[in-house]
């Protein structure tokens, strides 16, 4: 504010803007000069030489060619910084203090990779991709490492995998973060009067997240419950709490809370008296049970993990005008969690606290000695028109796991409810 715009004299105070530098935002960020290289790649080696001189946004891209070789890069332009800078841009940083400046870019042939590793498969799935003693900072906000936990486990389950089973482990529904967290409600005591249902189904649980049955559906809406009754009162109540959980769901805290048996977070600052983590896992399923019976009624044989938990394509902007978002977006049940192979990410708030927005939009399995049974599949249609029967043609196809030859002179048809689609 400028004395004499108001008719009034203003102070000076100390003044701040905020800067953001992100690498994209460089003037020599362009990416092109690497697309070519890679698009003009026959082999491993000569993919991972033209990634190098790719810039923004950093990408873990992996890699095989007809000679058998395998790779994976994580390719894209990585600022360095000071050796006492505490900060690494997790923070808003002081930016009069010169330790926290970029001091220029690693070497692009530094980047985390592998090729041809002796076990003979390669793998990522947004978990630390470098060993803790890689010497270079690249990031910190990793995914659990559960989902790459069940592909290496199902991985080396055979000693040479086919078509089908690689379609097998894109759909794979066991969630391991599920199974950690299972023993603490199936140790819970509610009084609802569905508890007694709901424990007997928890009790036959086995982590699968299979969209026809209740047992994952209790899960997901105890978990729910149990993370906002352990954060919210810390966080300042339901509002600030509300406010971060879509960035994150706190499962990596709640599981360390509860394998320590933290009385401090247990407890309900807002009460008088001290909770345990045992009592507040019962009122969490009280409360989930609460809200189930609510959205699906009392009778628990028609409670379904895919009847809430359904994958959304959002129509922009038809999808937030109420009226005409049921002709726009398309929805589908779906199993899964934020943790399966088969990734269906739900956000914890809002009216639809369990809609998979955030799933595997495209599945392939490309096949290097036979192009032709190369198969991919898209979440849904060929055509952008919604009177076009193409709009959602791919739906269910999605949901089931199937897909469609990619190359060559395969039976290109989609079998689309039990009968082949016209050529």
């Amino acid at each position: 504010m400028v004395a004499g715009l108001t008719g009034s004299a203003v102070p000076p105070a100390p003044t701040f803007v905020l800067a953001l530098r992100w690498t994209a935002l460089d003037a020599d960020a362009g990416s092109i000069e690497s697309g070519l290289a890679i698009s003009g790649a026959t082999t491993v080696n000569a993919f991972i030489k033209g990634a190098e001189q790719y810039k923004a946004p950093m990408q873990n891209m992996v890699v095989a060619d007809v000679d058998g070789n395998i790779g994976f890069i994580a390719a894209g332009r990585v600022p360095l910084r000071h050796g006492d800078n505490d900060l690494h841009g997790q923070v808003p940083a002081p930016g009069w203090d010169a330790r926290y400046d970029w001091v220029g870019f690693l070497d692009p042939g530094l980047t985390p990779r592998e090729v041809n590793p002796p076990r003979g498969w390669i793998a990522t799935a947004n978990q630390r991709i470098h060993a803790a003693d890689y010497p270079h900072y690249i990031g910190s906000e990793w995914a659990a490492p559960y989902r790459q936990q069940r592909i290496e486990a199902l991985l080396e389950a055979k000693p040479k995998h086919d078509r089908d089973s690689l379609r097998a482990i894109q759909g794979d529904l066991l969630s391991l973060a599920a199974l950690r967290l299972l023993p603490h409600v199936r140790q819970a005591k509610p009084r609802h009067a569905l508890g007694a249902g709901a424990l007997q189904r928890l009790a036959a649980f086995d982590g699968q997240m299979r969209a026809g049955e209740a047992a994952p559906l209790i899960f997901a809406a105890w978990a729910r419950e149990m993370t906002r009754a352990v954060f919210a009162d810390e966080m300042g109540g339901e509002e600030m709490y509300l406010r971060q959980v879509g960035r994150s769901d706190f499962r990596a805290a709640l599981e360390g809370v509860l394998e320590r048996n933290d009385a401090w977070w247990c407890d309900d600052k807002a009460t008088p008296v001290a909770e345990s983590c045992a009592e507040l896992a019962s009122r969490s399923l009280d409360r989930a049970l609460d809200e189930l019976q609510q959205r699906l009624g009392a009778d628990m044989t028609r409670w379904q993990w895919g009847v809430v938990h359904q994958a959304r394509s959002e129509h922009r902007p038809f999808s937030r005008v109420q009226p005409l978002a049921p002709w726009f977006e398309l929805r589908g049940a779906t199993g899964g969690d934020n943790y399966t192979v088969n990734v269906a990410r739900y956000h914890l708030k809002g009216d639809e606290p369990y809609l998979n927005e955030h799933a595997a939009s495209l599945r392939a399995i490309y096949d290097l000695g036979d192009p032709a049974k190369s198969g991919v599949m898209h979440s849904s249609g060929q055509s952008g028109l919604v009177v076009s029967p193409d709009y959602r043609n791919f739906v269910e196809a999605w949901q089931s796991g199937r897909d469609l030859p990619l190359w060559g002179h395969g039976d290109r048809r989609l079998v689309l409810q039990g009968r082949p689609a016209a050529k």
